[in-house]
């Protein structure tokens, strides 16, 4: 299609909203959020170049998805190129959409369609919307997208029935759009395994042998070879339904870029049920080098202190004495202006003045050993920003706000720092926690009172009260949560983990109209 030809049209309503994923904002930002405070954190300091992550339902696929996403919006892309395979639309090469925007229930994502009028004229490229119309693959990849780079303009590309050298052409093509602000970011599923997916290579040892095919082809995936790719999918019929788009990203793959599997699970592990299952893999490619291995290594050691300072992962029963009465309003707004204090100050880079409180003006119970989180919330999105917080009661209550303040603000991995332009713009919430008290029957698990620390096999997740009453979770479905945080299985609460709870009393400035 020649540049003279090329037509933007209006945006793409969401199709799949409501179905597939919450169409109500709020509900899916928190669970966006739940999953991505769940995922493991990224501990690489490399540049972010590219990810594969799947793209079925989200409470199936979401949490893997998860494991990809919080490795990027710390590279500030601005461009995120979206790979799909077609699922209900014949198509042969490529496909570019000339929509304008692209619509969730999260708002809108602007295209670049500089970007799809340059595809548009390449070999191998059509432009036209009716691929896109009723496809899932990118849609399922925008509420990540919304939460994780705002702002960031989007490439939706499909890629059909390619042959041969057509791989590499369709590769060169896209490497035109290879620069430091662009993120690739491959949509696909892993094995379809069953009679409805006319896929059954084996009927024992199901889950083995799924993981077993799988890992094949992620291994060559990650190690970037296009020729082991397939030959993988040749010796083993493997059903990924995102083949031809990862075939295009193994032929535009830098020698630079490093691949490593962040996470991976499959739907039979989730429901029981392995008569069939998809598998969903979450991969992640840095621009690696010697400087790059250096510096992930200080990126380890920054994640062991943020892990010290407020980590799930550590630290004893809380022990302080435990205020039945709820925190005066008082003391409410001293605790929530030092914290803002103090993450004003953090992202300045400039340390606390050594006046920002008296001991002797304080409220006597503000000084007394206590357990609490800080959260910082997007005032306009509610999105999550930032929370670093202590299981344990190991200072007093106002230092224990004032430091886990300035933490997330700047040391949880999950997010980029944030910067001196954004403070105001953030909401502060500060949970400060009552003592941990042993489970014996779930029926005493009361939501909206307790939050949950669940430990089992030496993996422990922890949410706070708020977080079931603001996703609509019964009990059930709570200590699901919890154990997935932990990274369980979601039944684990039923064989032998160890299931704890605790009181809260939970603050913000939005609730007391603090601006």
């Amino acid at each position: 299609m020649s540049g003279q030809d090329f037509q933007p049209t209006g945006a793409r309503p969401a199709t799949v909203a409501g179905s597939w994923y919450p169409e109500e904002p709020g509900h899916l930002t928190s669970q966006v959020e739940v999953m991505l405070d769940a995922a493991r954190p990224w501990r690489r300091r490399a540049p972010l170049r590219a990810l594969v992550v799947p793209h079925a339902g989200l409470r199936y696929s979401g949490p893997t998805a998860a494991h990809g996403y919080v490795a990027a919006g710390r590279d500030h892309h601005e461009r995120v190129v979206v790979l799909a395979p077609n699922h209900r639309f014949p198509l042969t090469g490529a496909a570019v959409d000339p929509s304008s925007h692209y619509e969730s229930p999260l708002g809108q994502v602007a295209v670049d369609l500089e970007a799809v009028e340059a595809l548009a004229s390449q070999p191998h490229f059509v432009c036209t919307p009716r691929p896109f119309a009723q496809e899932h693959a990118i849609e399922m990849q925008l509420p990540f997208l919304q939460h994780r780079l705002p702002g960031a303009r989007l490439v939706p590309v499909l890629v059909g029935e390619l042959r041969g050298d057509e791989f590499d052409e369709v590769a060169a093509s896209l490497s035109a759009l290879l620069d430091a602000r662009t993120l690739f970011v491959i949509s696909s599923d892993f094995m379809h395994y069953g009679k409805a997916f006319g896929y059954v290579p084996f009927v024992e040892r199901v889950e083995e042998n799924i993981r077993n095919f799988d890992a094949q082809a992620i291994d060559a995936i990650t190690r970037g070879s296009f020729d082991e790719f397939h030959s993988v999918l040749e010796r083993t019929g493997n059903t990924i339904c995102g083949r031809r788009p990862l075939g295009v990203l193994l032929q535009m793959l830098p020698r630079t870029w490093k691949g490593e599997l962040r996470g991976y699970t499959t739907s039979g592990a989730i429901t029981g049920d392995w008569s069939h299952s998809v598998s969903y893999a979450a991969l992640a490619f840095t621009e690696g080098d010697d400087e790059s291995e250096k510096l992930a290594a200080e990126a380890e050691e920054m994640v062991r202190e943020a892990d010290r300072m407020g980590s799930f992962d550590g630290g004893s029963p809380l022990d302080s004495p435990w205020p039945r009465a709820s925190i005066p309003e008082q003391d409410r707004r001293a605790l929530l202006r030092l914290a803002r204090e103090s993450v004003t100050h953090a992202a300045r880079g400039t340390p606390l003045p050594s006046d920002l409180y008296a001991a002797s003006e304080l409220s006597p119970d503000l000084n007394v050993p206590r357990a609490a989180f800080v959260s910082l919330h997007t005032r306009r999105s509610g999105r999550l920003r930032g929370c670093i917080g202590w299981l344990e009661a190991r200072k007093a209550l106002v230092e224990a706000v004032i430091e886990n303040a300035r933490a997330a603000a700047t040391r949880d991995p999950r997010f980029a720092s944030v910067a001196p332009e954004e403070v105001e713009d953030l909401d502060i919430e500060i949970s400060v926690l009552g003592p941990l008290q042993d489970v014996e029957d779930v029926a005493e698990i009361e939501v909206g009172r307790d939050g949950l620390l669940i430990d089992k096999e030496g993996r422990r997740g922890i949410l706070l009260p708020q977080v079931p009453v603001q996703l609509h979770w019964g009990r059930e479905e709570f200590l699901d949560n919890v154990c997935r945080k932990a990274g369980l299985p979601a039944d684990a609460w039923k064989r032998g983990a160890r299931i704890q709870r605790f009181e809260a009393v939970v603050f913000s400035e939005a609730e007391l109209g603090i601006t």
